[in-house]
């Protein structure tokens, strides 16, 4: 195994490719000829996470969203619930 080395474009697209297709980093480290611990290391160097909200909420990026009194203060678009039954 190579150690101490970077990863390439090409391996970093093997890798999103290999995660798409739900393999692990076992079996990802194992092609490339890297250590399982470089690939994990890869993944969350450049891992981006979907903002979503809760239940019928959207997103609310404001760090005092838990415990603000007022609302509509913070540009955020309410999704309009809608029942159907």
């Amino acid at each position: 195994m190579n150690c101490f080395s970077h990863l390439s474009l090409s391996d970093r697209i093997r890798i999103e490719s290999s995660l798409n297709s739900r393999r692990s980093f076992k079996k990802i480290a194992e092609v490339l000829g890297k250590h399982p611990s470089s690939i994990s290391l890869e993944i969350r160097k450049h891992l981006q996470r979907k903002r979503t909200g809760g239940a019928g909420q959207c997103f609310n990026d404001c760090a005092k969203r838990m415990g603000c009194k007022r609302s509509g203060l913070c540009n955020v678009k309410r999704r309009q619930r809608t029942f159907q039954g």
